[in-house]
């Protein structure tokens, strides 16, 4: 998977185009790894790569996927969350950007829980 990973991620950047089952492959192993922690819905920042494999993981975990978007320092959601979910958010890379920290601070301040991170620089790791 290491192998596959440094290769889908080339120059820094997610590059799921070379090879589309990739997606699928990794998305299968981050389920695994989020499954334990009992997410009731996937969380992703807003991008191409990273909602497909928000995508992946959601349908293994069968749960649903919700998109998060700052604008303006405005945090969005593309769907309402459920009263008190227990999240899992997941991507390929958390930045100064698209920080995990941040949405942990907000899914407590609103009676949800962030019960996972998971991004493919960690999967390289387990």
């Amino acid at each position: 998977m290491s192998t596959e990973i440094a290769r889908v991620l080339a120059d820094g950047r997610a590059r799921l185009g070379d090879d589309p089952g990739a997606a699928e492959r990794i998305g299968r192993q981050m389920a695994l790894s989020i499954r334990p922690a009992e997410a009731s819905i996937v969380l992703h920042w807003a991008g191409d790569a990273d909602s497909v494999l928000a995508h992946v993981v959601a349908r293994e975990l069968n749960v649903a996927r919700v998109c998060i978007t700052i604008d303006e320092g405005l945090m969005y959601f593309s769907s309402p969350l459920p009263e008190a979910c227990s999240a899992a958010l997941v991507g390929f890379a958390f930045t100064a950007d698209r920080p995990a920290t941040a949405i942990g601070a907000y899914l407590e301040s609103r009676g949800h829980r962030l019960a996972r991170t998971a991004d493919v620089a960690g999967l390289t790791e387990s």
